[in-house]
């Protein structure tokens, strides 16, 4: 397995997610090549208030999630108006959330993702370089998320 695919399965269990990631569509490969994630004490840092700022808010049996491009700046005015702007979405739509901001010079996306895992948090995040694609790392964790709901109905049903 390659260092940029343990990279995000490595993201995904820091956030209590037992991700596996073994077989990847060929596509998938040329794009995990540029997949450079950070996990310094202000990135980790960031993805901690934004899971505790927003856990309450996303609705039962979905995920929201977010990147932030590196390095992040103002990382608290950040949170707090990465916070307003996904609540005032929920708000009004409930059903959709697509996001992509520019806020305090950091670009942020976040979307709410169909279903979630069971045992999962409902709020998972990234921090990348500028050269990872965003998109990508949605793509994979839903993938990753569609496999993970399978396997749980594979072993509920007799």
């Amino acid at each position: 397995m390659n260092k940029q695919v343990q990279a995000i399965i490595d993201a995904l269990e820091r956030q209590g997610i037992t991700a596996d990631i073994v077989r990847t569509k060929p596509q998938m490969e040329e794009n995990l090549a540029t997949v450079r994630l950070r996990f310094d004490r202000v990135a980790l840092r960031f993805i901690g208030d934004v899971q505790a700022a927003l856990h309450e808010v996303v609705p039962h049996g979905k995920t929201l999630m977010f990147t932030i491009t590196a390095p992040i700046r103002l990382a608290s005015k950040t949170v707090a108006a990465l916070e307003a702007k996904v609540r005032s979405s929920l708000a009004h739509r409930t059903a959709r959330i697509d996001l992509t901001e520019t806020i305090h010079g950091n670009h942020i996306r976040a979307r709410l993702l169909r279903g979630g895992v069971k045992g999962a948090p409902n709020v998972i995040g990234f921090v990348h370089n500028p050269d990872t694609d965003p998109e990508f790392l949605f793509d994979v964790t839903q993938s990753s998320f569609d496999t993970l709901r399978m396997r749980a109905k594979r072993k509920a049903s007799p």
